[in-house]
């Protein structure tokens, strides 16, 4: 019965607001109702390649119960700082170096219009940057034959801090002179909260330059689910470009 409160709730919450037929966000003094806290707690707002858990709420709470119990019993006054909070730190961090794409629905519609002054440091940040997150790494020096593993990871976070989801990709690769000779990969994910994880929706790899190098793109999808009503998807992908010597590029984003 609990999950099924929650899951009426998240409906409510993301599809009724849409539909006008629930009341939206109200800050700036107003009381935050259940449905409206619940959506703060589980829609993603911004993703990253680095642990940027702000909240580290994933491992305070056992369960999504204790976490919305948490929240819920916040004064009104105590859930907006919570979340003041919470995107300052991320904010802080990504002019620290780390790497941040934010939810553009998020962005333009719960950070613009609630936390304008908030709205505008990230907009200041991120006018520049492309929708994707990108790294390079140069090749080792030559060897006649040698091999390579890297990991890539991307997350999901709510406005609070939490970590919603992560999408990896691992890859193998070995080589011999000039010739990839063989690759391996894998993928995995993990999911919090309410979120599910559907698997991978699009797959691609090939060899090219001779088998001198080797490209991989791989794209997963992730779900907030209730009562099997789609809430809200998210796509992540990652690619991978690699060379003989060890080197690679990749990128991440959705």
């Amino acid at each position: 019965m609990k999950k099924k409160t929650i899951a009426l709730l998240l409906i409510i919450a993301f599809v009724g607001v849409s539909l006008g037929i629930a009341p939206k966000i109200s800050f700036a003094g107003n009381k935050y109702n259940k449905q409206e806290r619940i959506k703060l707690l589980t829609m993603t707002a911004y993703y990253s390649d680095s642990n940027l858990e702000v909240n580290k709420g994933n491992k305070n709470f056992e369960t999504f119960e204790d976490a919305e119990n948490f929240y819920l019993s916040l004064s009104d006054a105590q859930f907006e700082n919570t979340i003041k909070e919470s995107i300052e730190s991320t904010i802080k961090a990504q002019k620290g170096g780390k790497k941040v794409i934010w939810n553009k629905n998020f962005l333009n519609n719960e950070l613009k219009l609630f936390f304008p002054n908030l709205y505008t440091k990230v907009t200041n940040i991120t006018k520049n940057d492309p929708a994707f997150i990108k790294e390079i790494h140069t090749k080792i020096a030559p060897l006649s034959s040698g091999s390579n593993t890297i990991t890539g990871i991307y997350s999901g976070y709510s406005s609070l801090g939490f970590l919603q989801w992560s999408f990896y990709c691992q890859m193998h690769w070995a080589w011999h002179n000039n010739e990839i000779t063989n690759v391996s990969s894998s993928q995995w994910a993990a999911t919090y909260l309410t979120w599910e994880y559907d698997g991978i929706i699009a797959n691609a790899e090939n060899y090219y330059n001779n088998r001198a190098s080797y490209y991989k793109y791989v794209k997963g999808q992730f779900e907030l689910n209730a009562f099997e009503v789609p809430i809200q998807y998210d796509y992540p992908w990652q690619k991978f470009y690699l060379h003989v010597g060890g080197g690679y590029e990749w990128s991440c984003g959705g």
